[in-house]
């Protein structure tokens, strides 16, 4: 039981522990109000369902949304290990361009991770819009310098993931396979392995 945001009354609330979501039962004027966090698309969300019944479809909508936030992989750990490759990389690497035979190689490395993006279970939407980065990176390469376009590629790939076009562990795939394919450009030792 808490205090009710518009009614100033103990009413009662649910809460899923392991993630702190949380649905909150209210009246106001009468009508059944209620808060609840996580939402649909935003992280609290308000609503006046107006009677019991629509409160309960409110309280599924609520427990979807805590199921998909409880098990959804942990992107930020998922993704830690992705930073300190660029670093390793800066450490060792100066941020000349590529050479044109190396343009080539990072375009031959691009075309495989189209072909990693094309065996995934993703939407026609999302391989679109992979497509759409994959070329921005393709274009970028002869343009920006080796830290500038490593930096870029991690965090396109990393932004994917965070918008939740493609899944995390997909954007860890291709990481691995574009830093195995071209680690000896960026200083020669290649890159540490990924963390698992």
């Amino acid at each position: 039981m808490v205090n009710g945001p518009s009614s100033r009354v103990q009413v009662s609330r649910l809460v899923h522990r392991p993630t702190g979501g949380y649905f909150v039962f209210d009246l106001n004027r009468g009508r059944h109000w209620t808060e609840f966090s996580p939402g649909h698309e935003v992280t609290v969300e308000q609503q006046f369902p107006g009677n019991w019944g629509l409160q309960l479809d409110y309280v599924t909508s609520w427990l979807q949304a805590v199921k998909r936030e409880y098990e959804a992989p942990d992107l930020w750990r998922a993704l830690s290990g992705e930073s300190r490759l660029i670093d390793a990389a800066s450490a060792d690497a100066a941020n000349e361009p590529f050479s044109d035979d190396e343009q080539k190689q990072v375009r031959g490395q691009l075309s495989e991770l189209r072909s990693l993006a094309d065996q995934a279970d993703i939407s026609p939407d999302s391989k679109a819009t992979l497509e759409a980065r994959l070329t921005y990176l393709e274009d970028a390469v002869g343009r920006q310098g080796r830290i500038d376009w490593a930096n870029n590629l991690v965090g396109v790939l990393m932004g994917l993931a965070l918008q939740a076009v493609v899944p995390p562990e997909l954007v860890r795939e291709m990481l691995a396979l574009a830093w195995g394919g071209l680690g000896h450009l960026f200083g020669g030792g290649g890159f540490p392995a990924l963390p698992s």
